[in-house]
C-alpha cells in the first residue's frame, strides 16, 4: 500500500463516519416522542378533513333528503302536543 491509498481510505472511512453520525442524529430526531406525536396528529388532521370533506359532499348532494326528513321528523315528534292542542281548540269552541 502507499501513502496516497491510505489517504484515501482515510477520507473513505471519515466520510463514512460523518455520514453514519447523521444518520444517527437524524433517527434520534425523527424517533423522538414530540415528533412522533406531531406526526400522528398531522395524520389525524389530514383524516379528519378528509372525512369532513366526504361529510360535506354527501351533505349538499343530498340536502332535499336531509330536510325533508328532518322535517318529518318534526312532524311526527310533535303529533302528540299538536293533536293536544287541537282537541283543546275544538273543547273551547263547542263549549262557546
Amino acid at each position: 500500500m502507499n501513502r496516497d491509498e491510505i489517504i484515501n481510505k482515510d477520507k473513505q472511512r471519515r466520510s463514512a463516519e460523518r455520514e453514519l453520525k447523521l444518520g444517527i442524529s437524524a433517527t434520534r430526531t425523527y424517533l423522538q416522542p414530540r415528533a412522533i406525536g406531531q406526526r400522528i396528529l398531522q395524520s389525524q388532521k389530514q383524516k379528519f378533513t378528509t372525512r369532513t370533506e366526504i361529510a360535506g359532499r354527501f351533505a349538499s348532494d343530498n340536502m332535499r333528503w336531509i330536510v325533508a326528513g328532518g322535517l318529518l321528523t318534526l312532524l311526527i315528534s310533535a303529533r302528540l302536543p299538536i293533536s293536544k292542542r287541537l282537541n283543546w281548540l275544538r273543547g273551547r269552541t263547542a263549549n262557546k
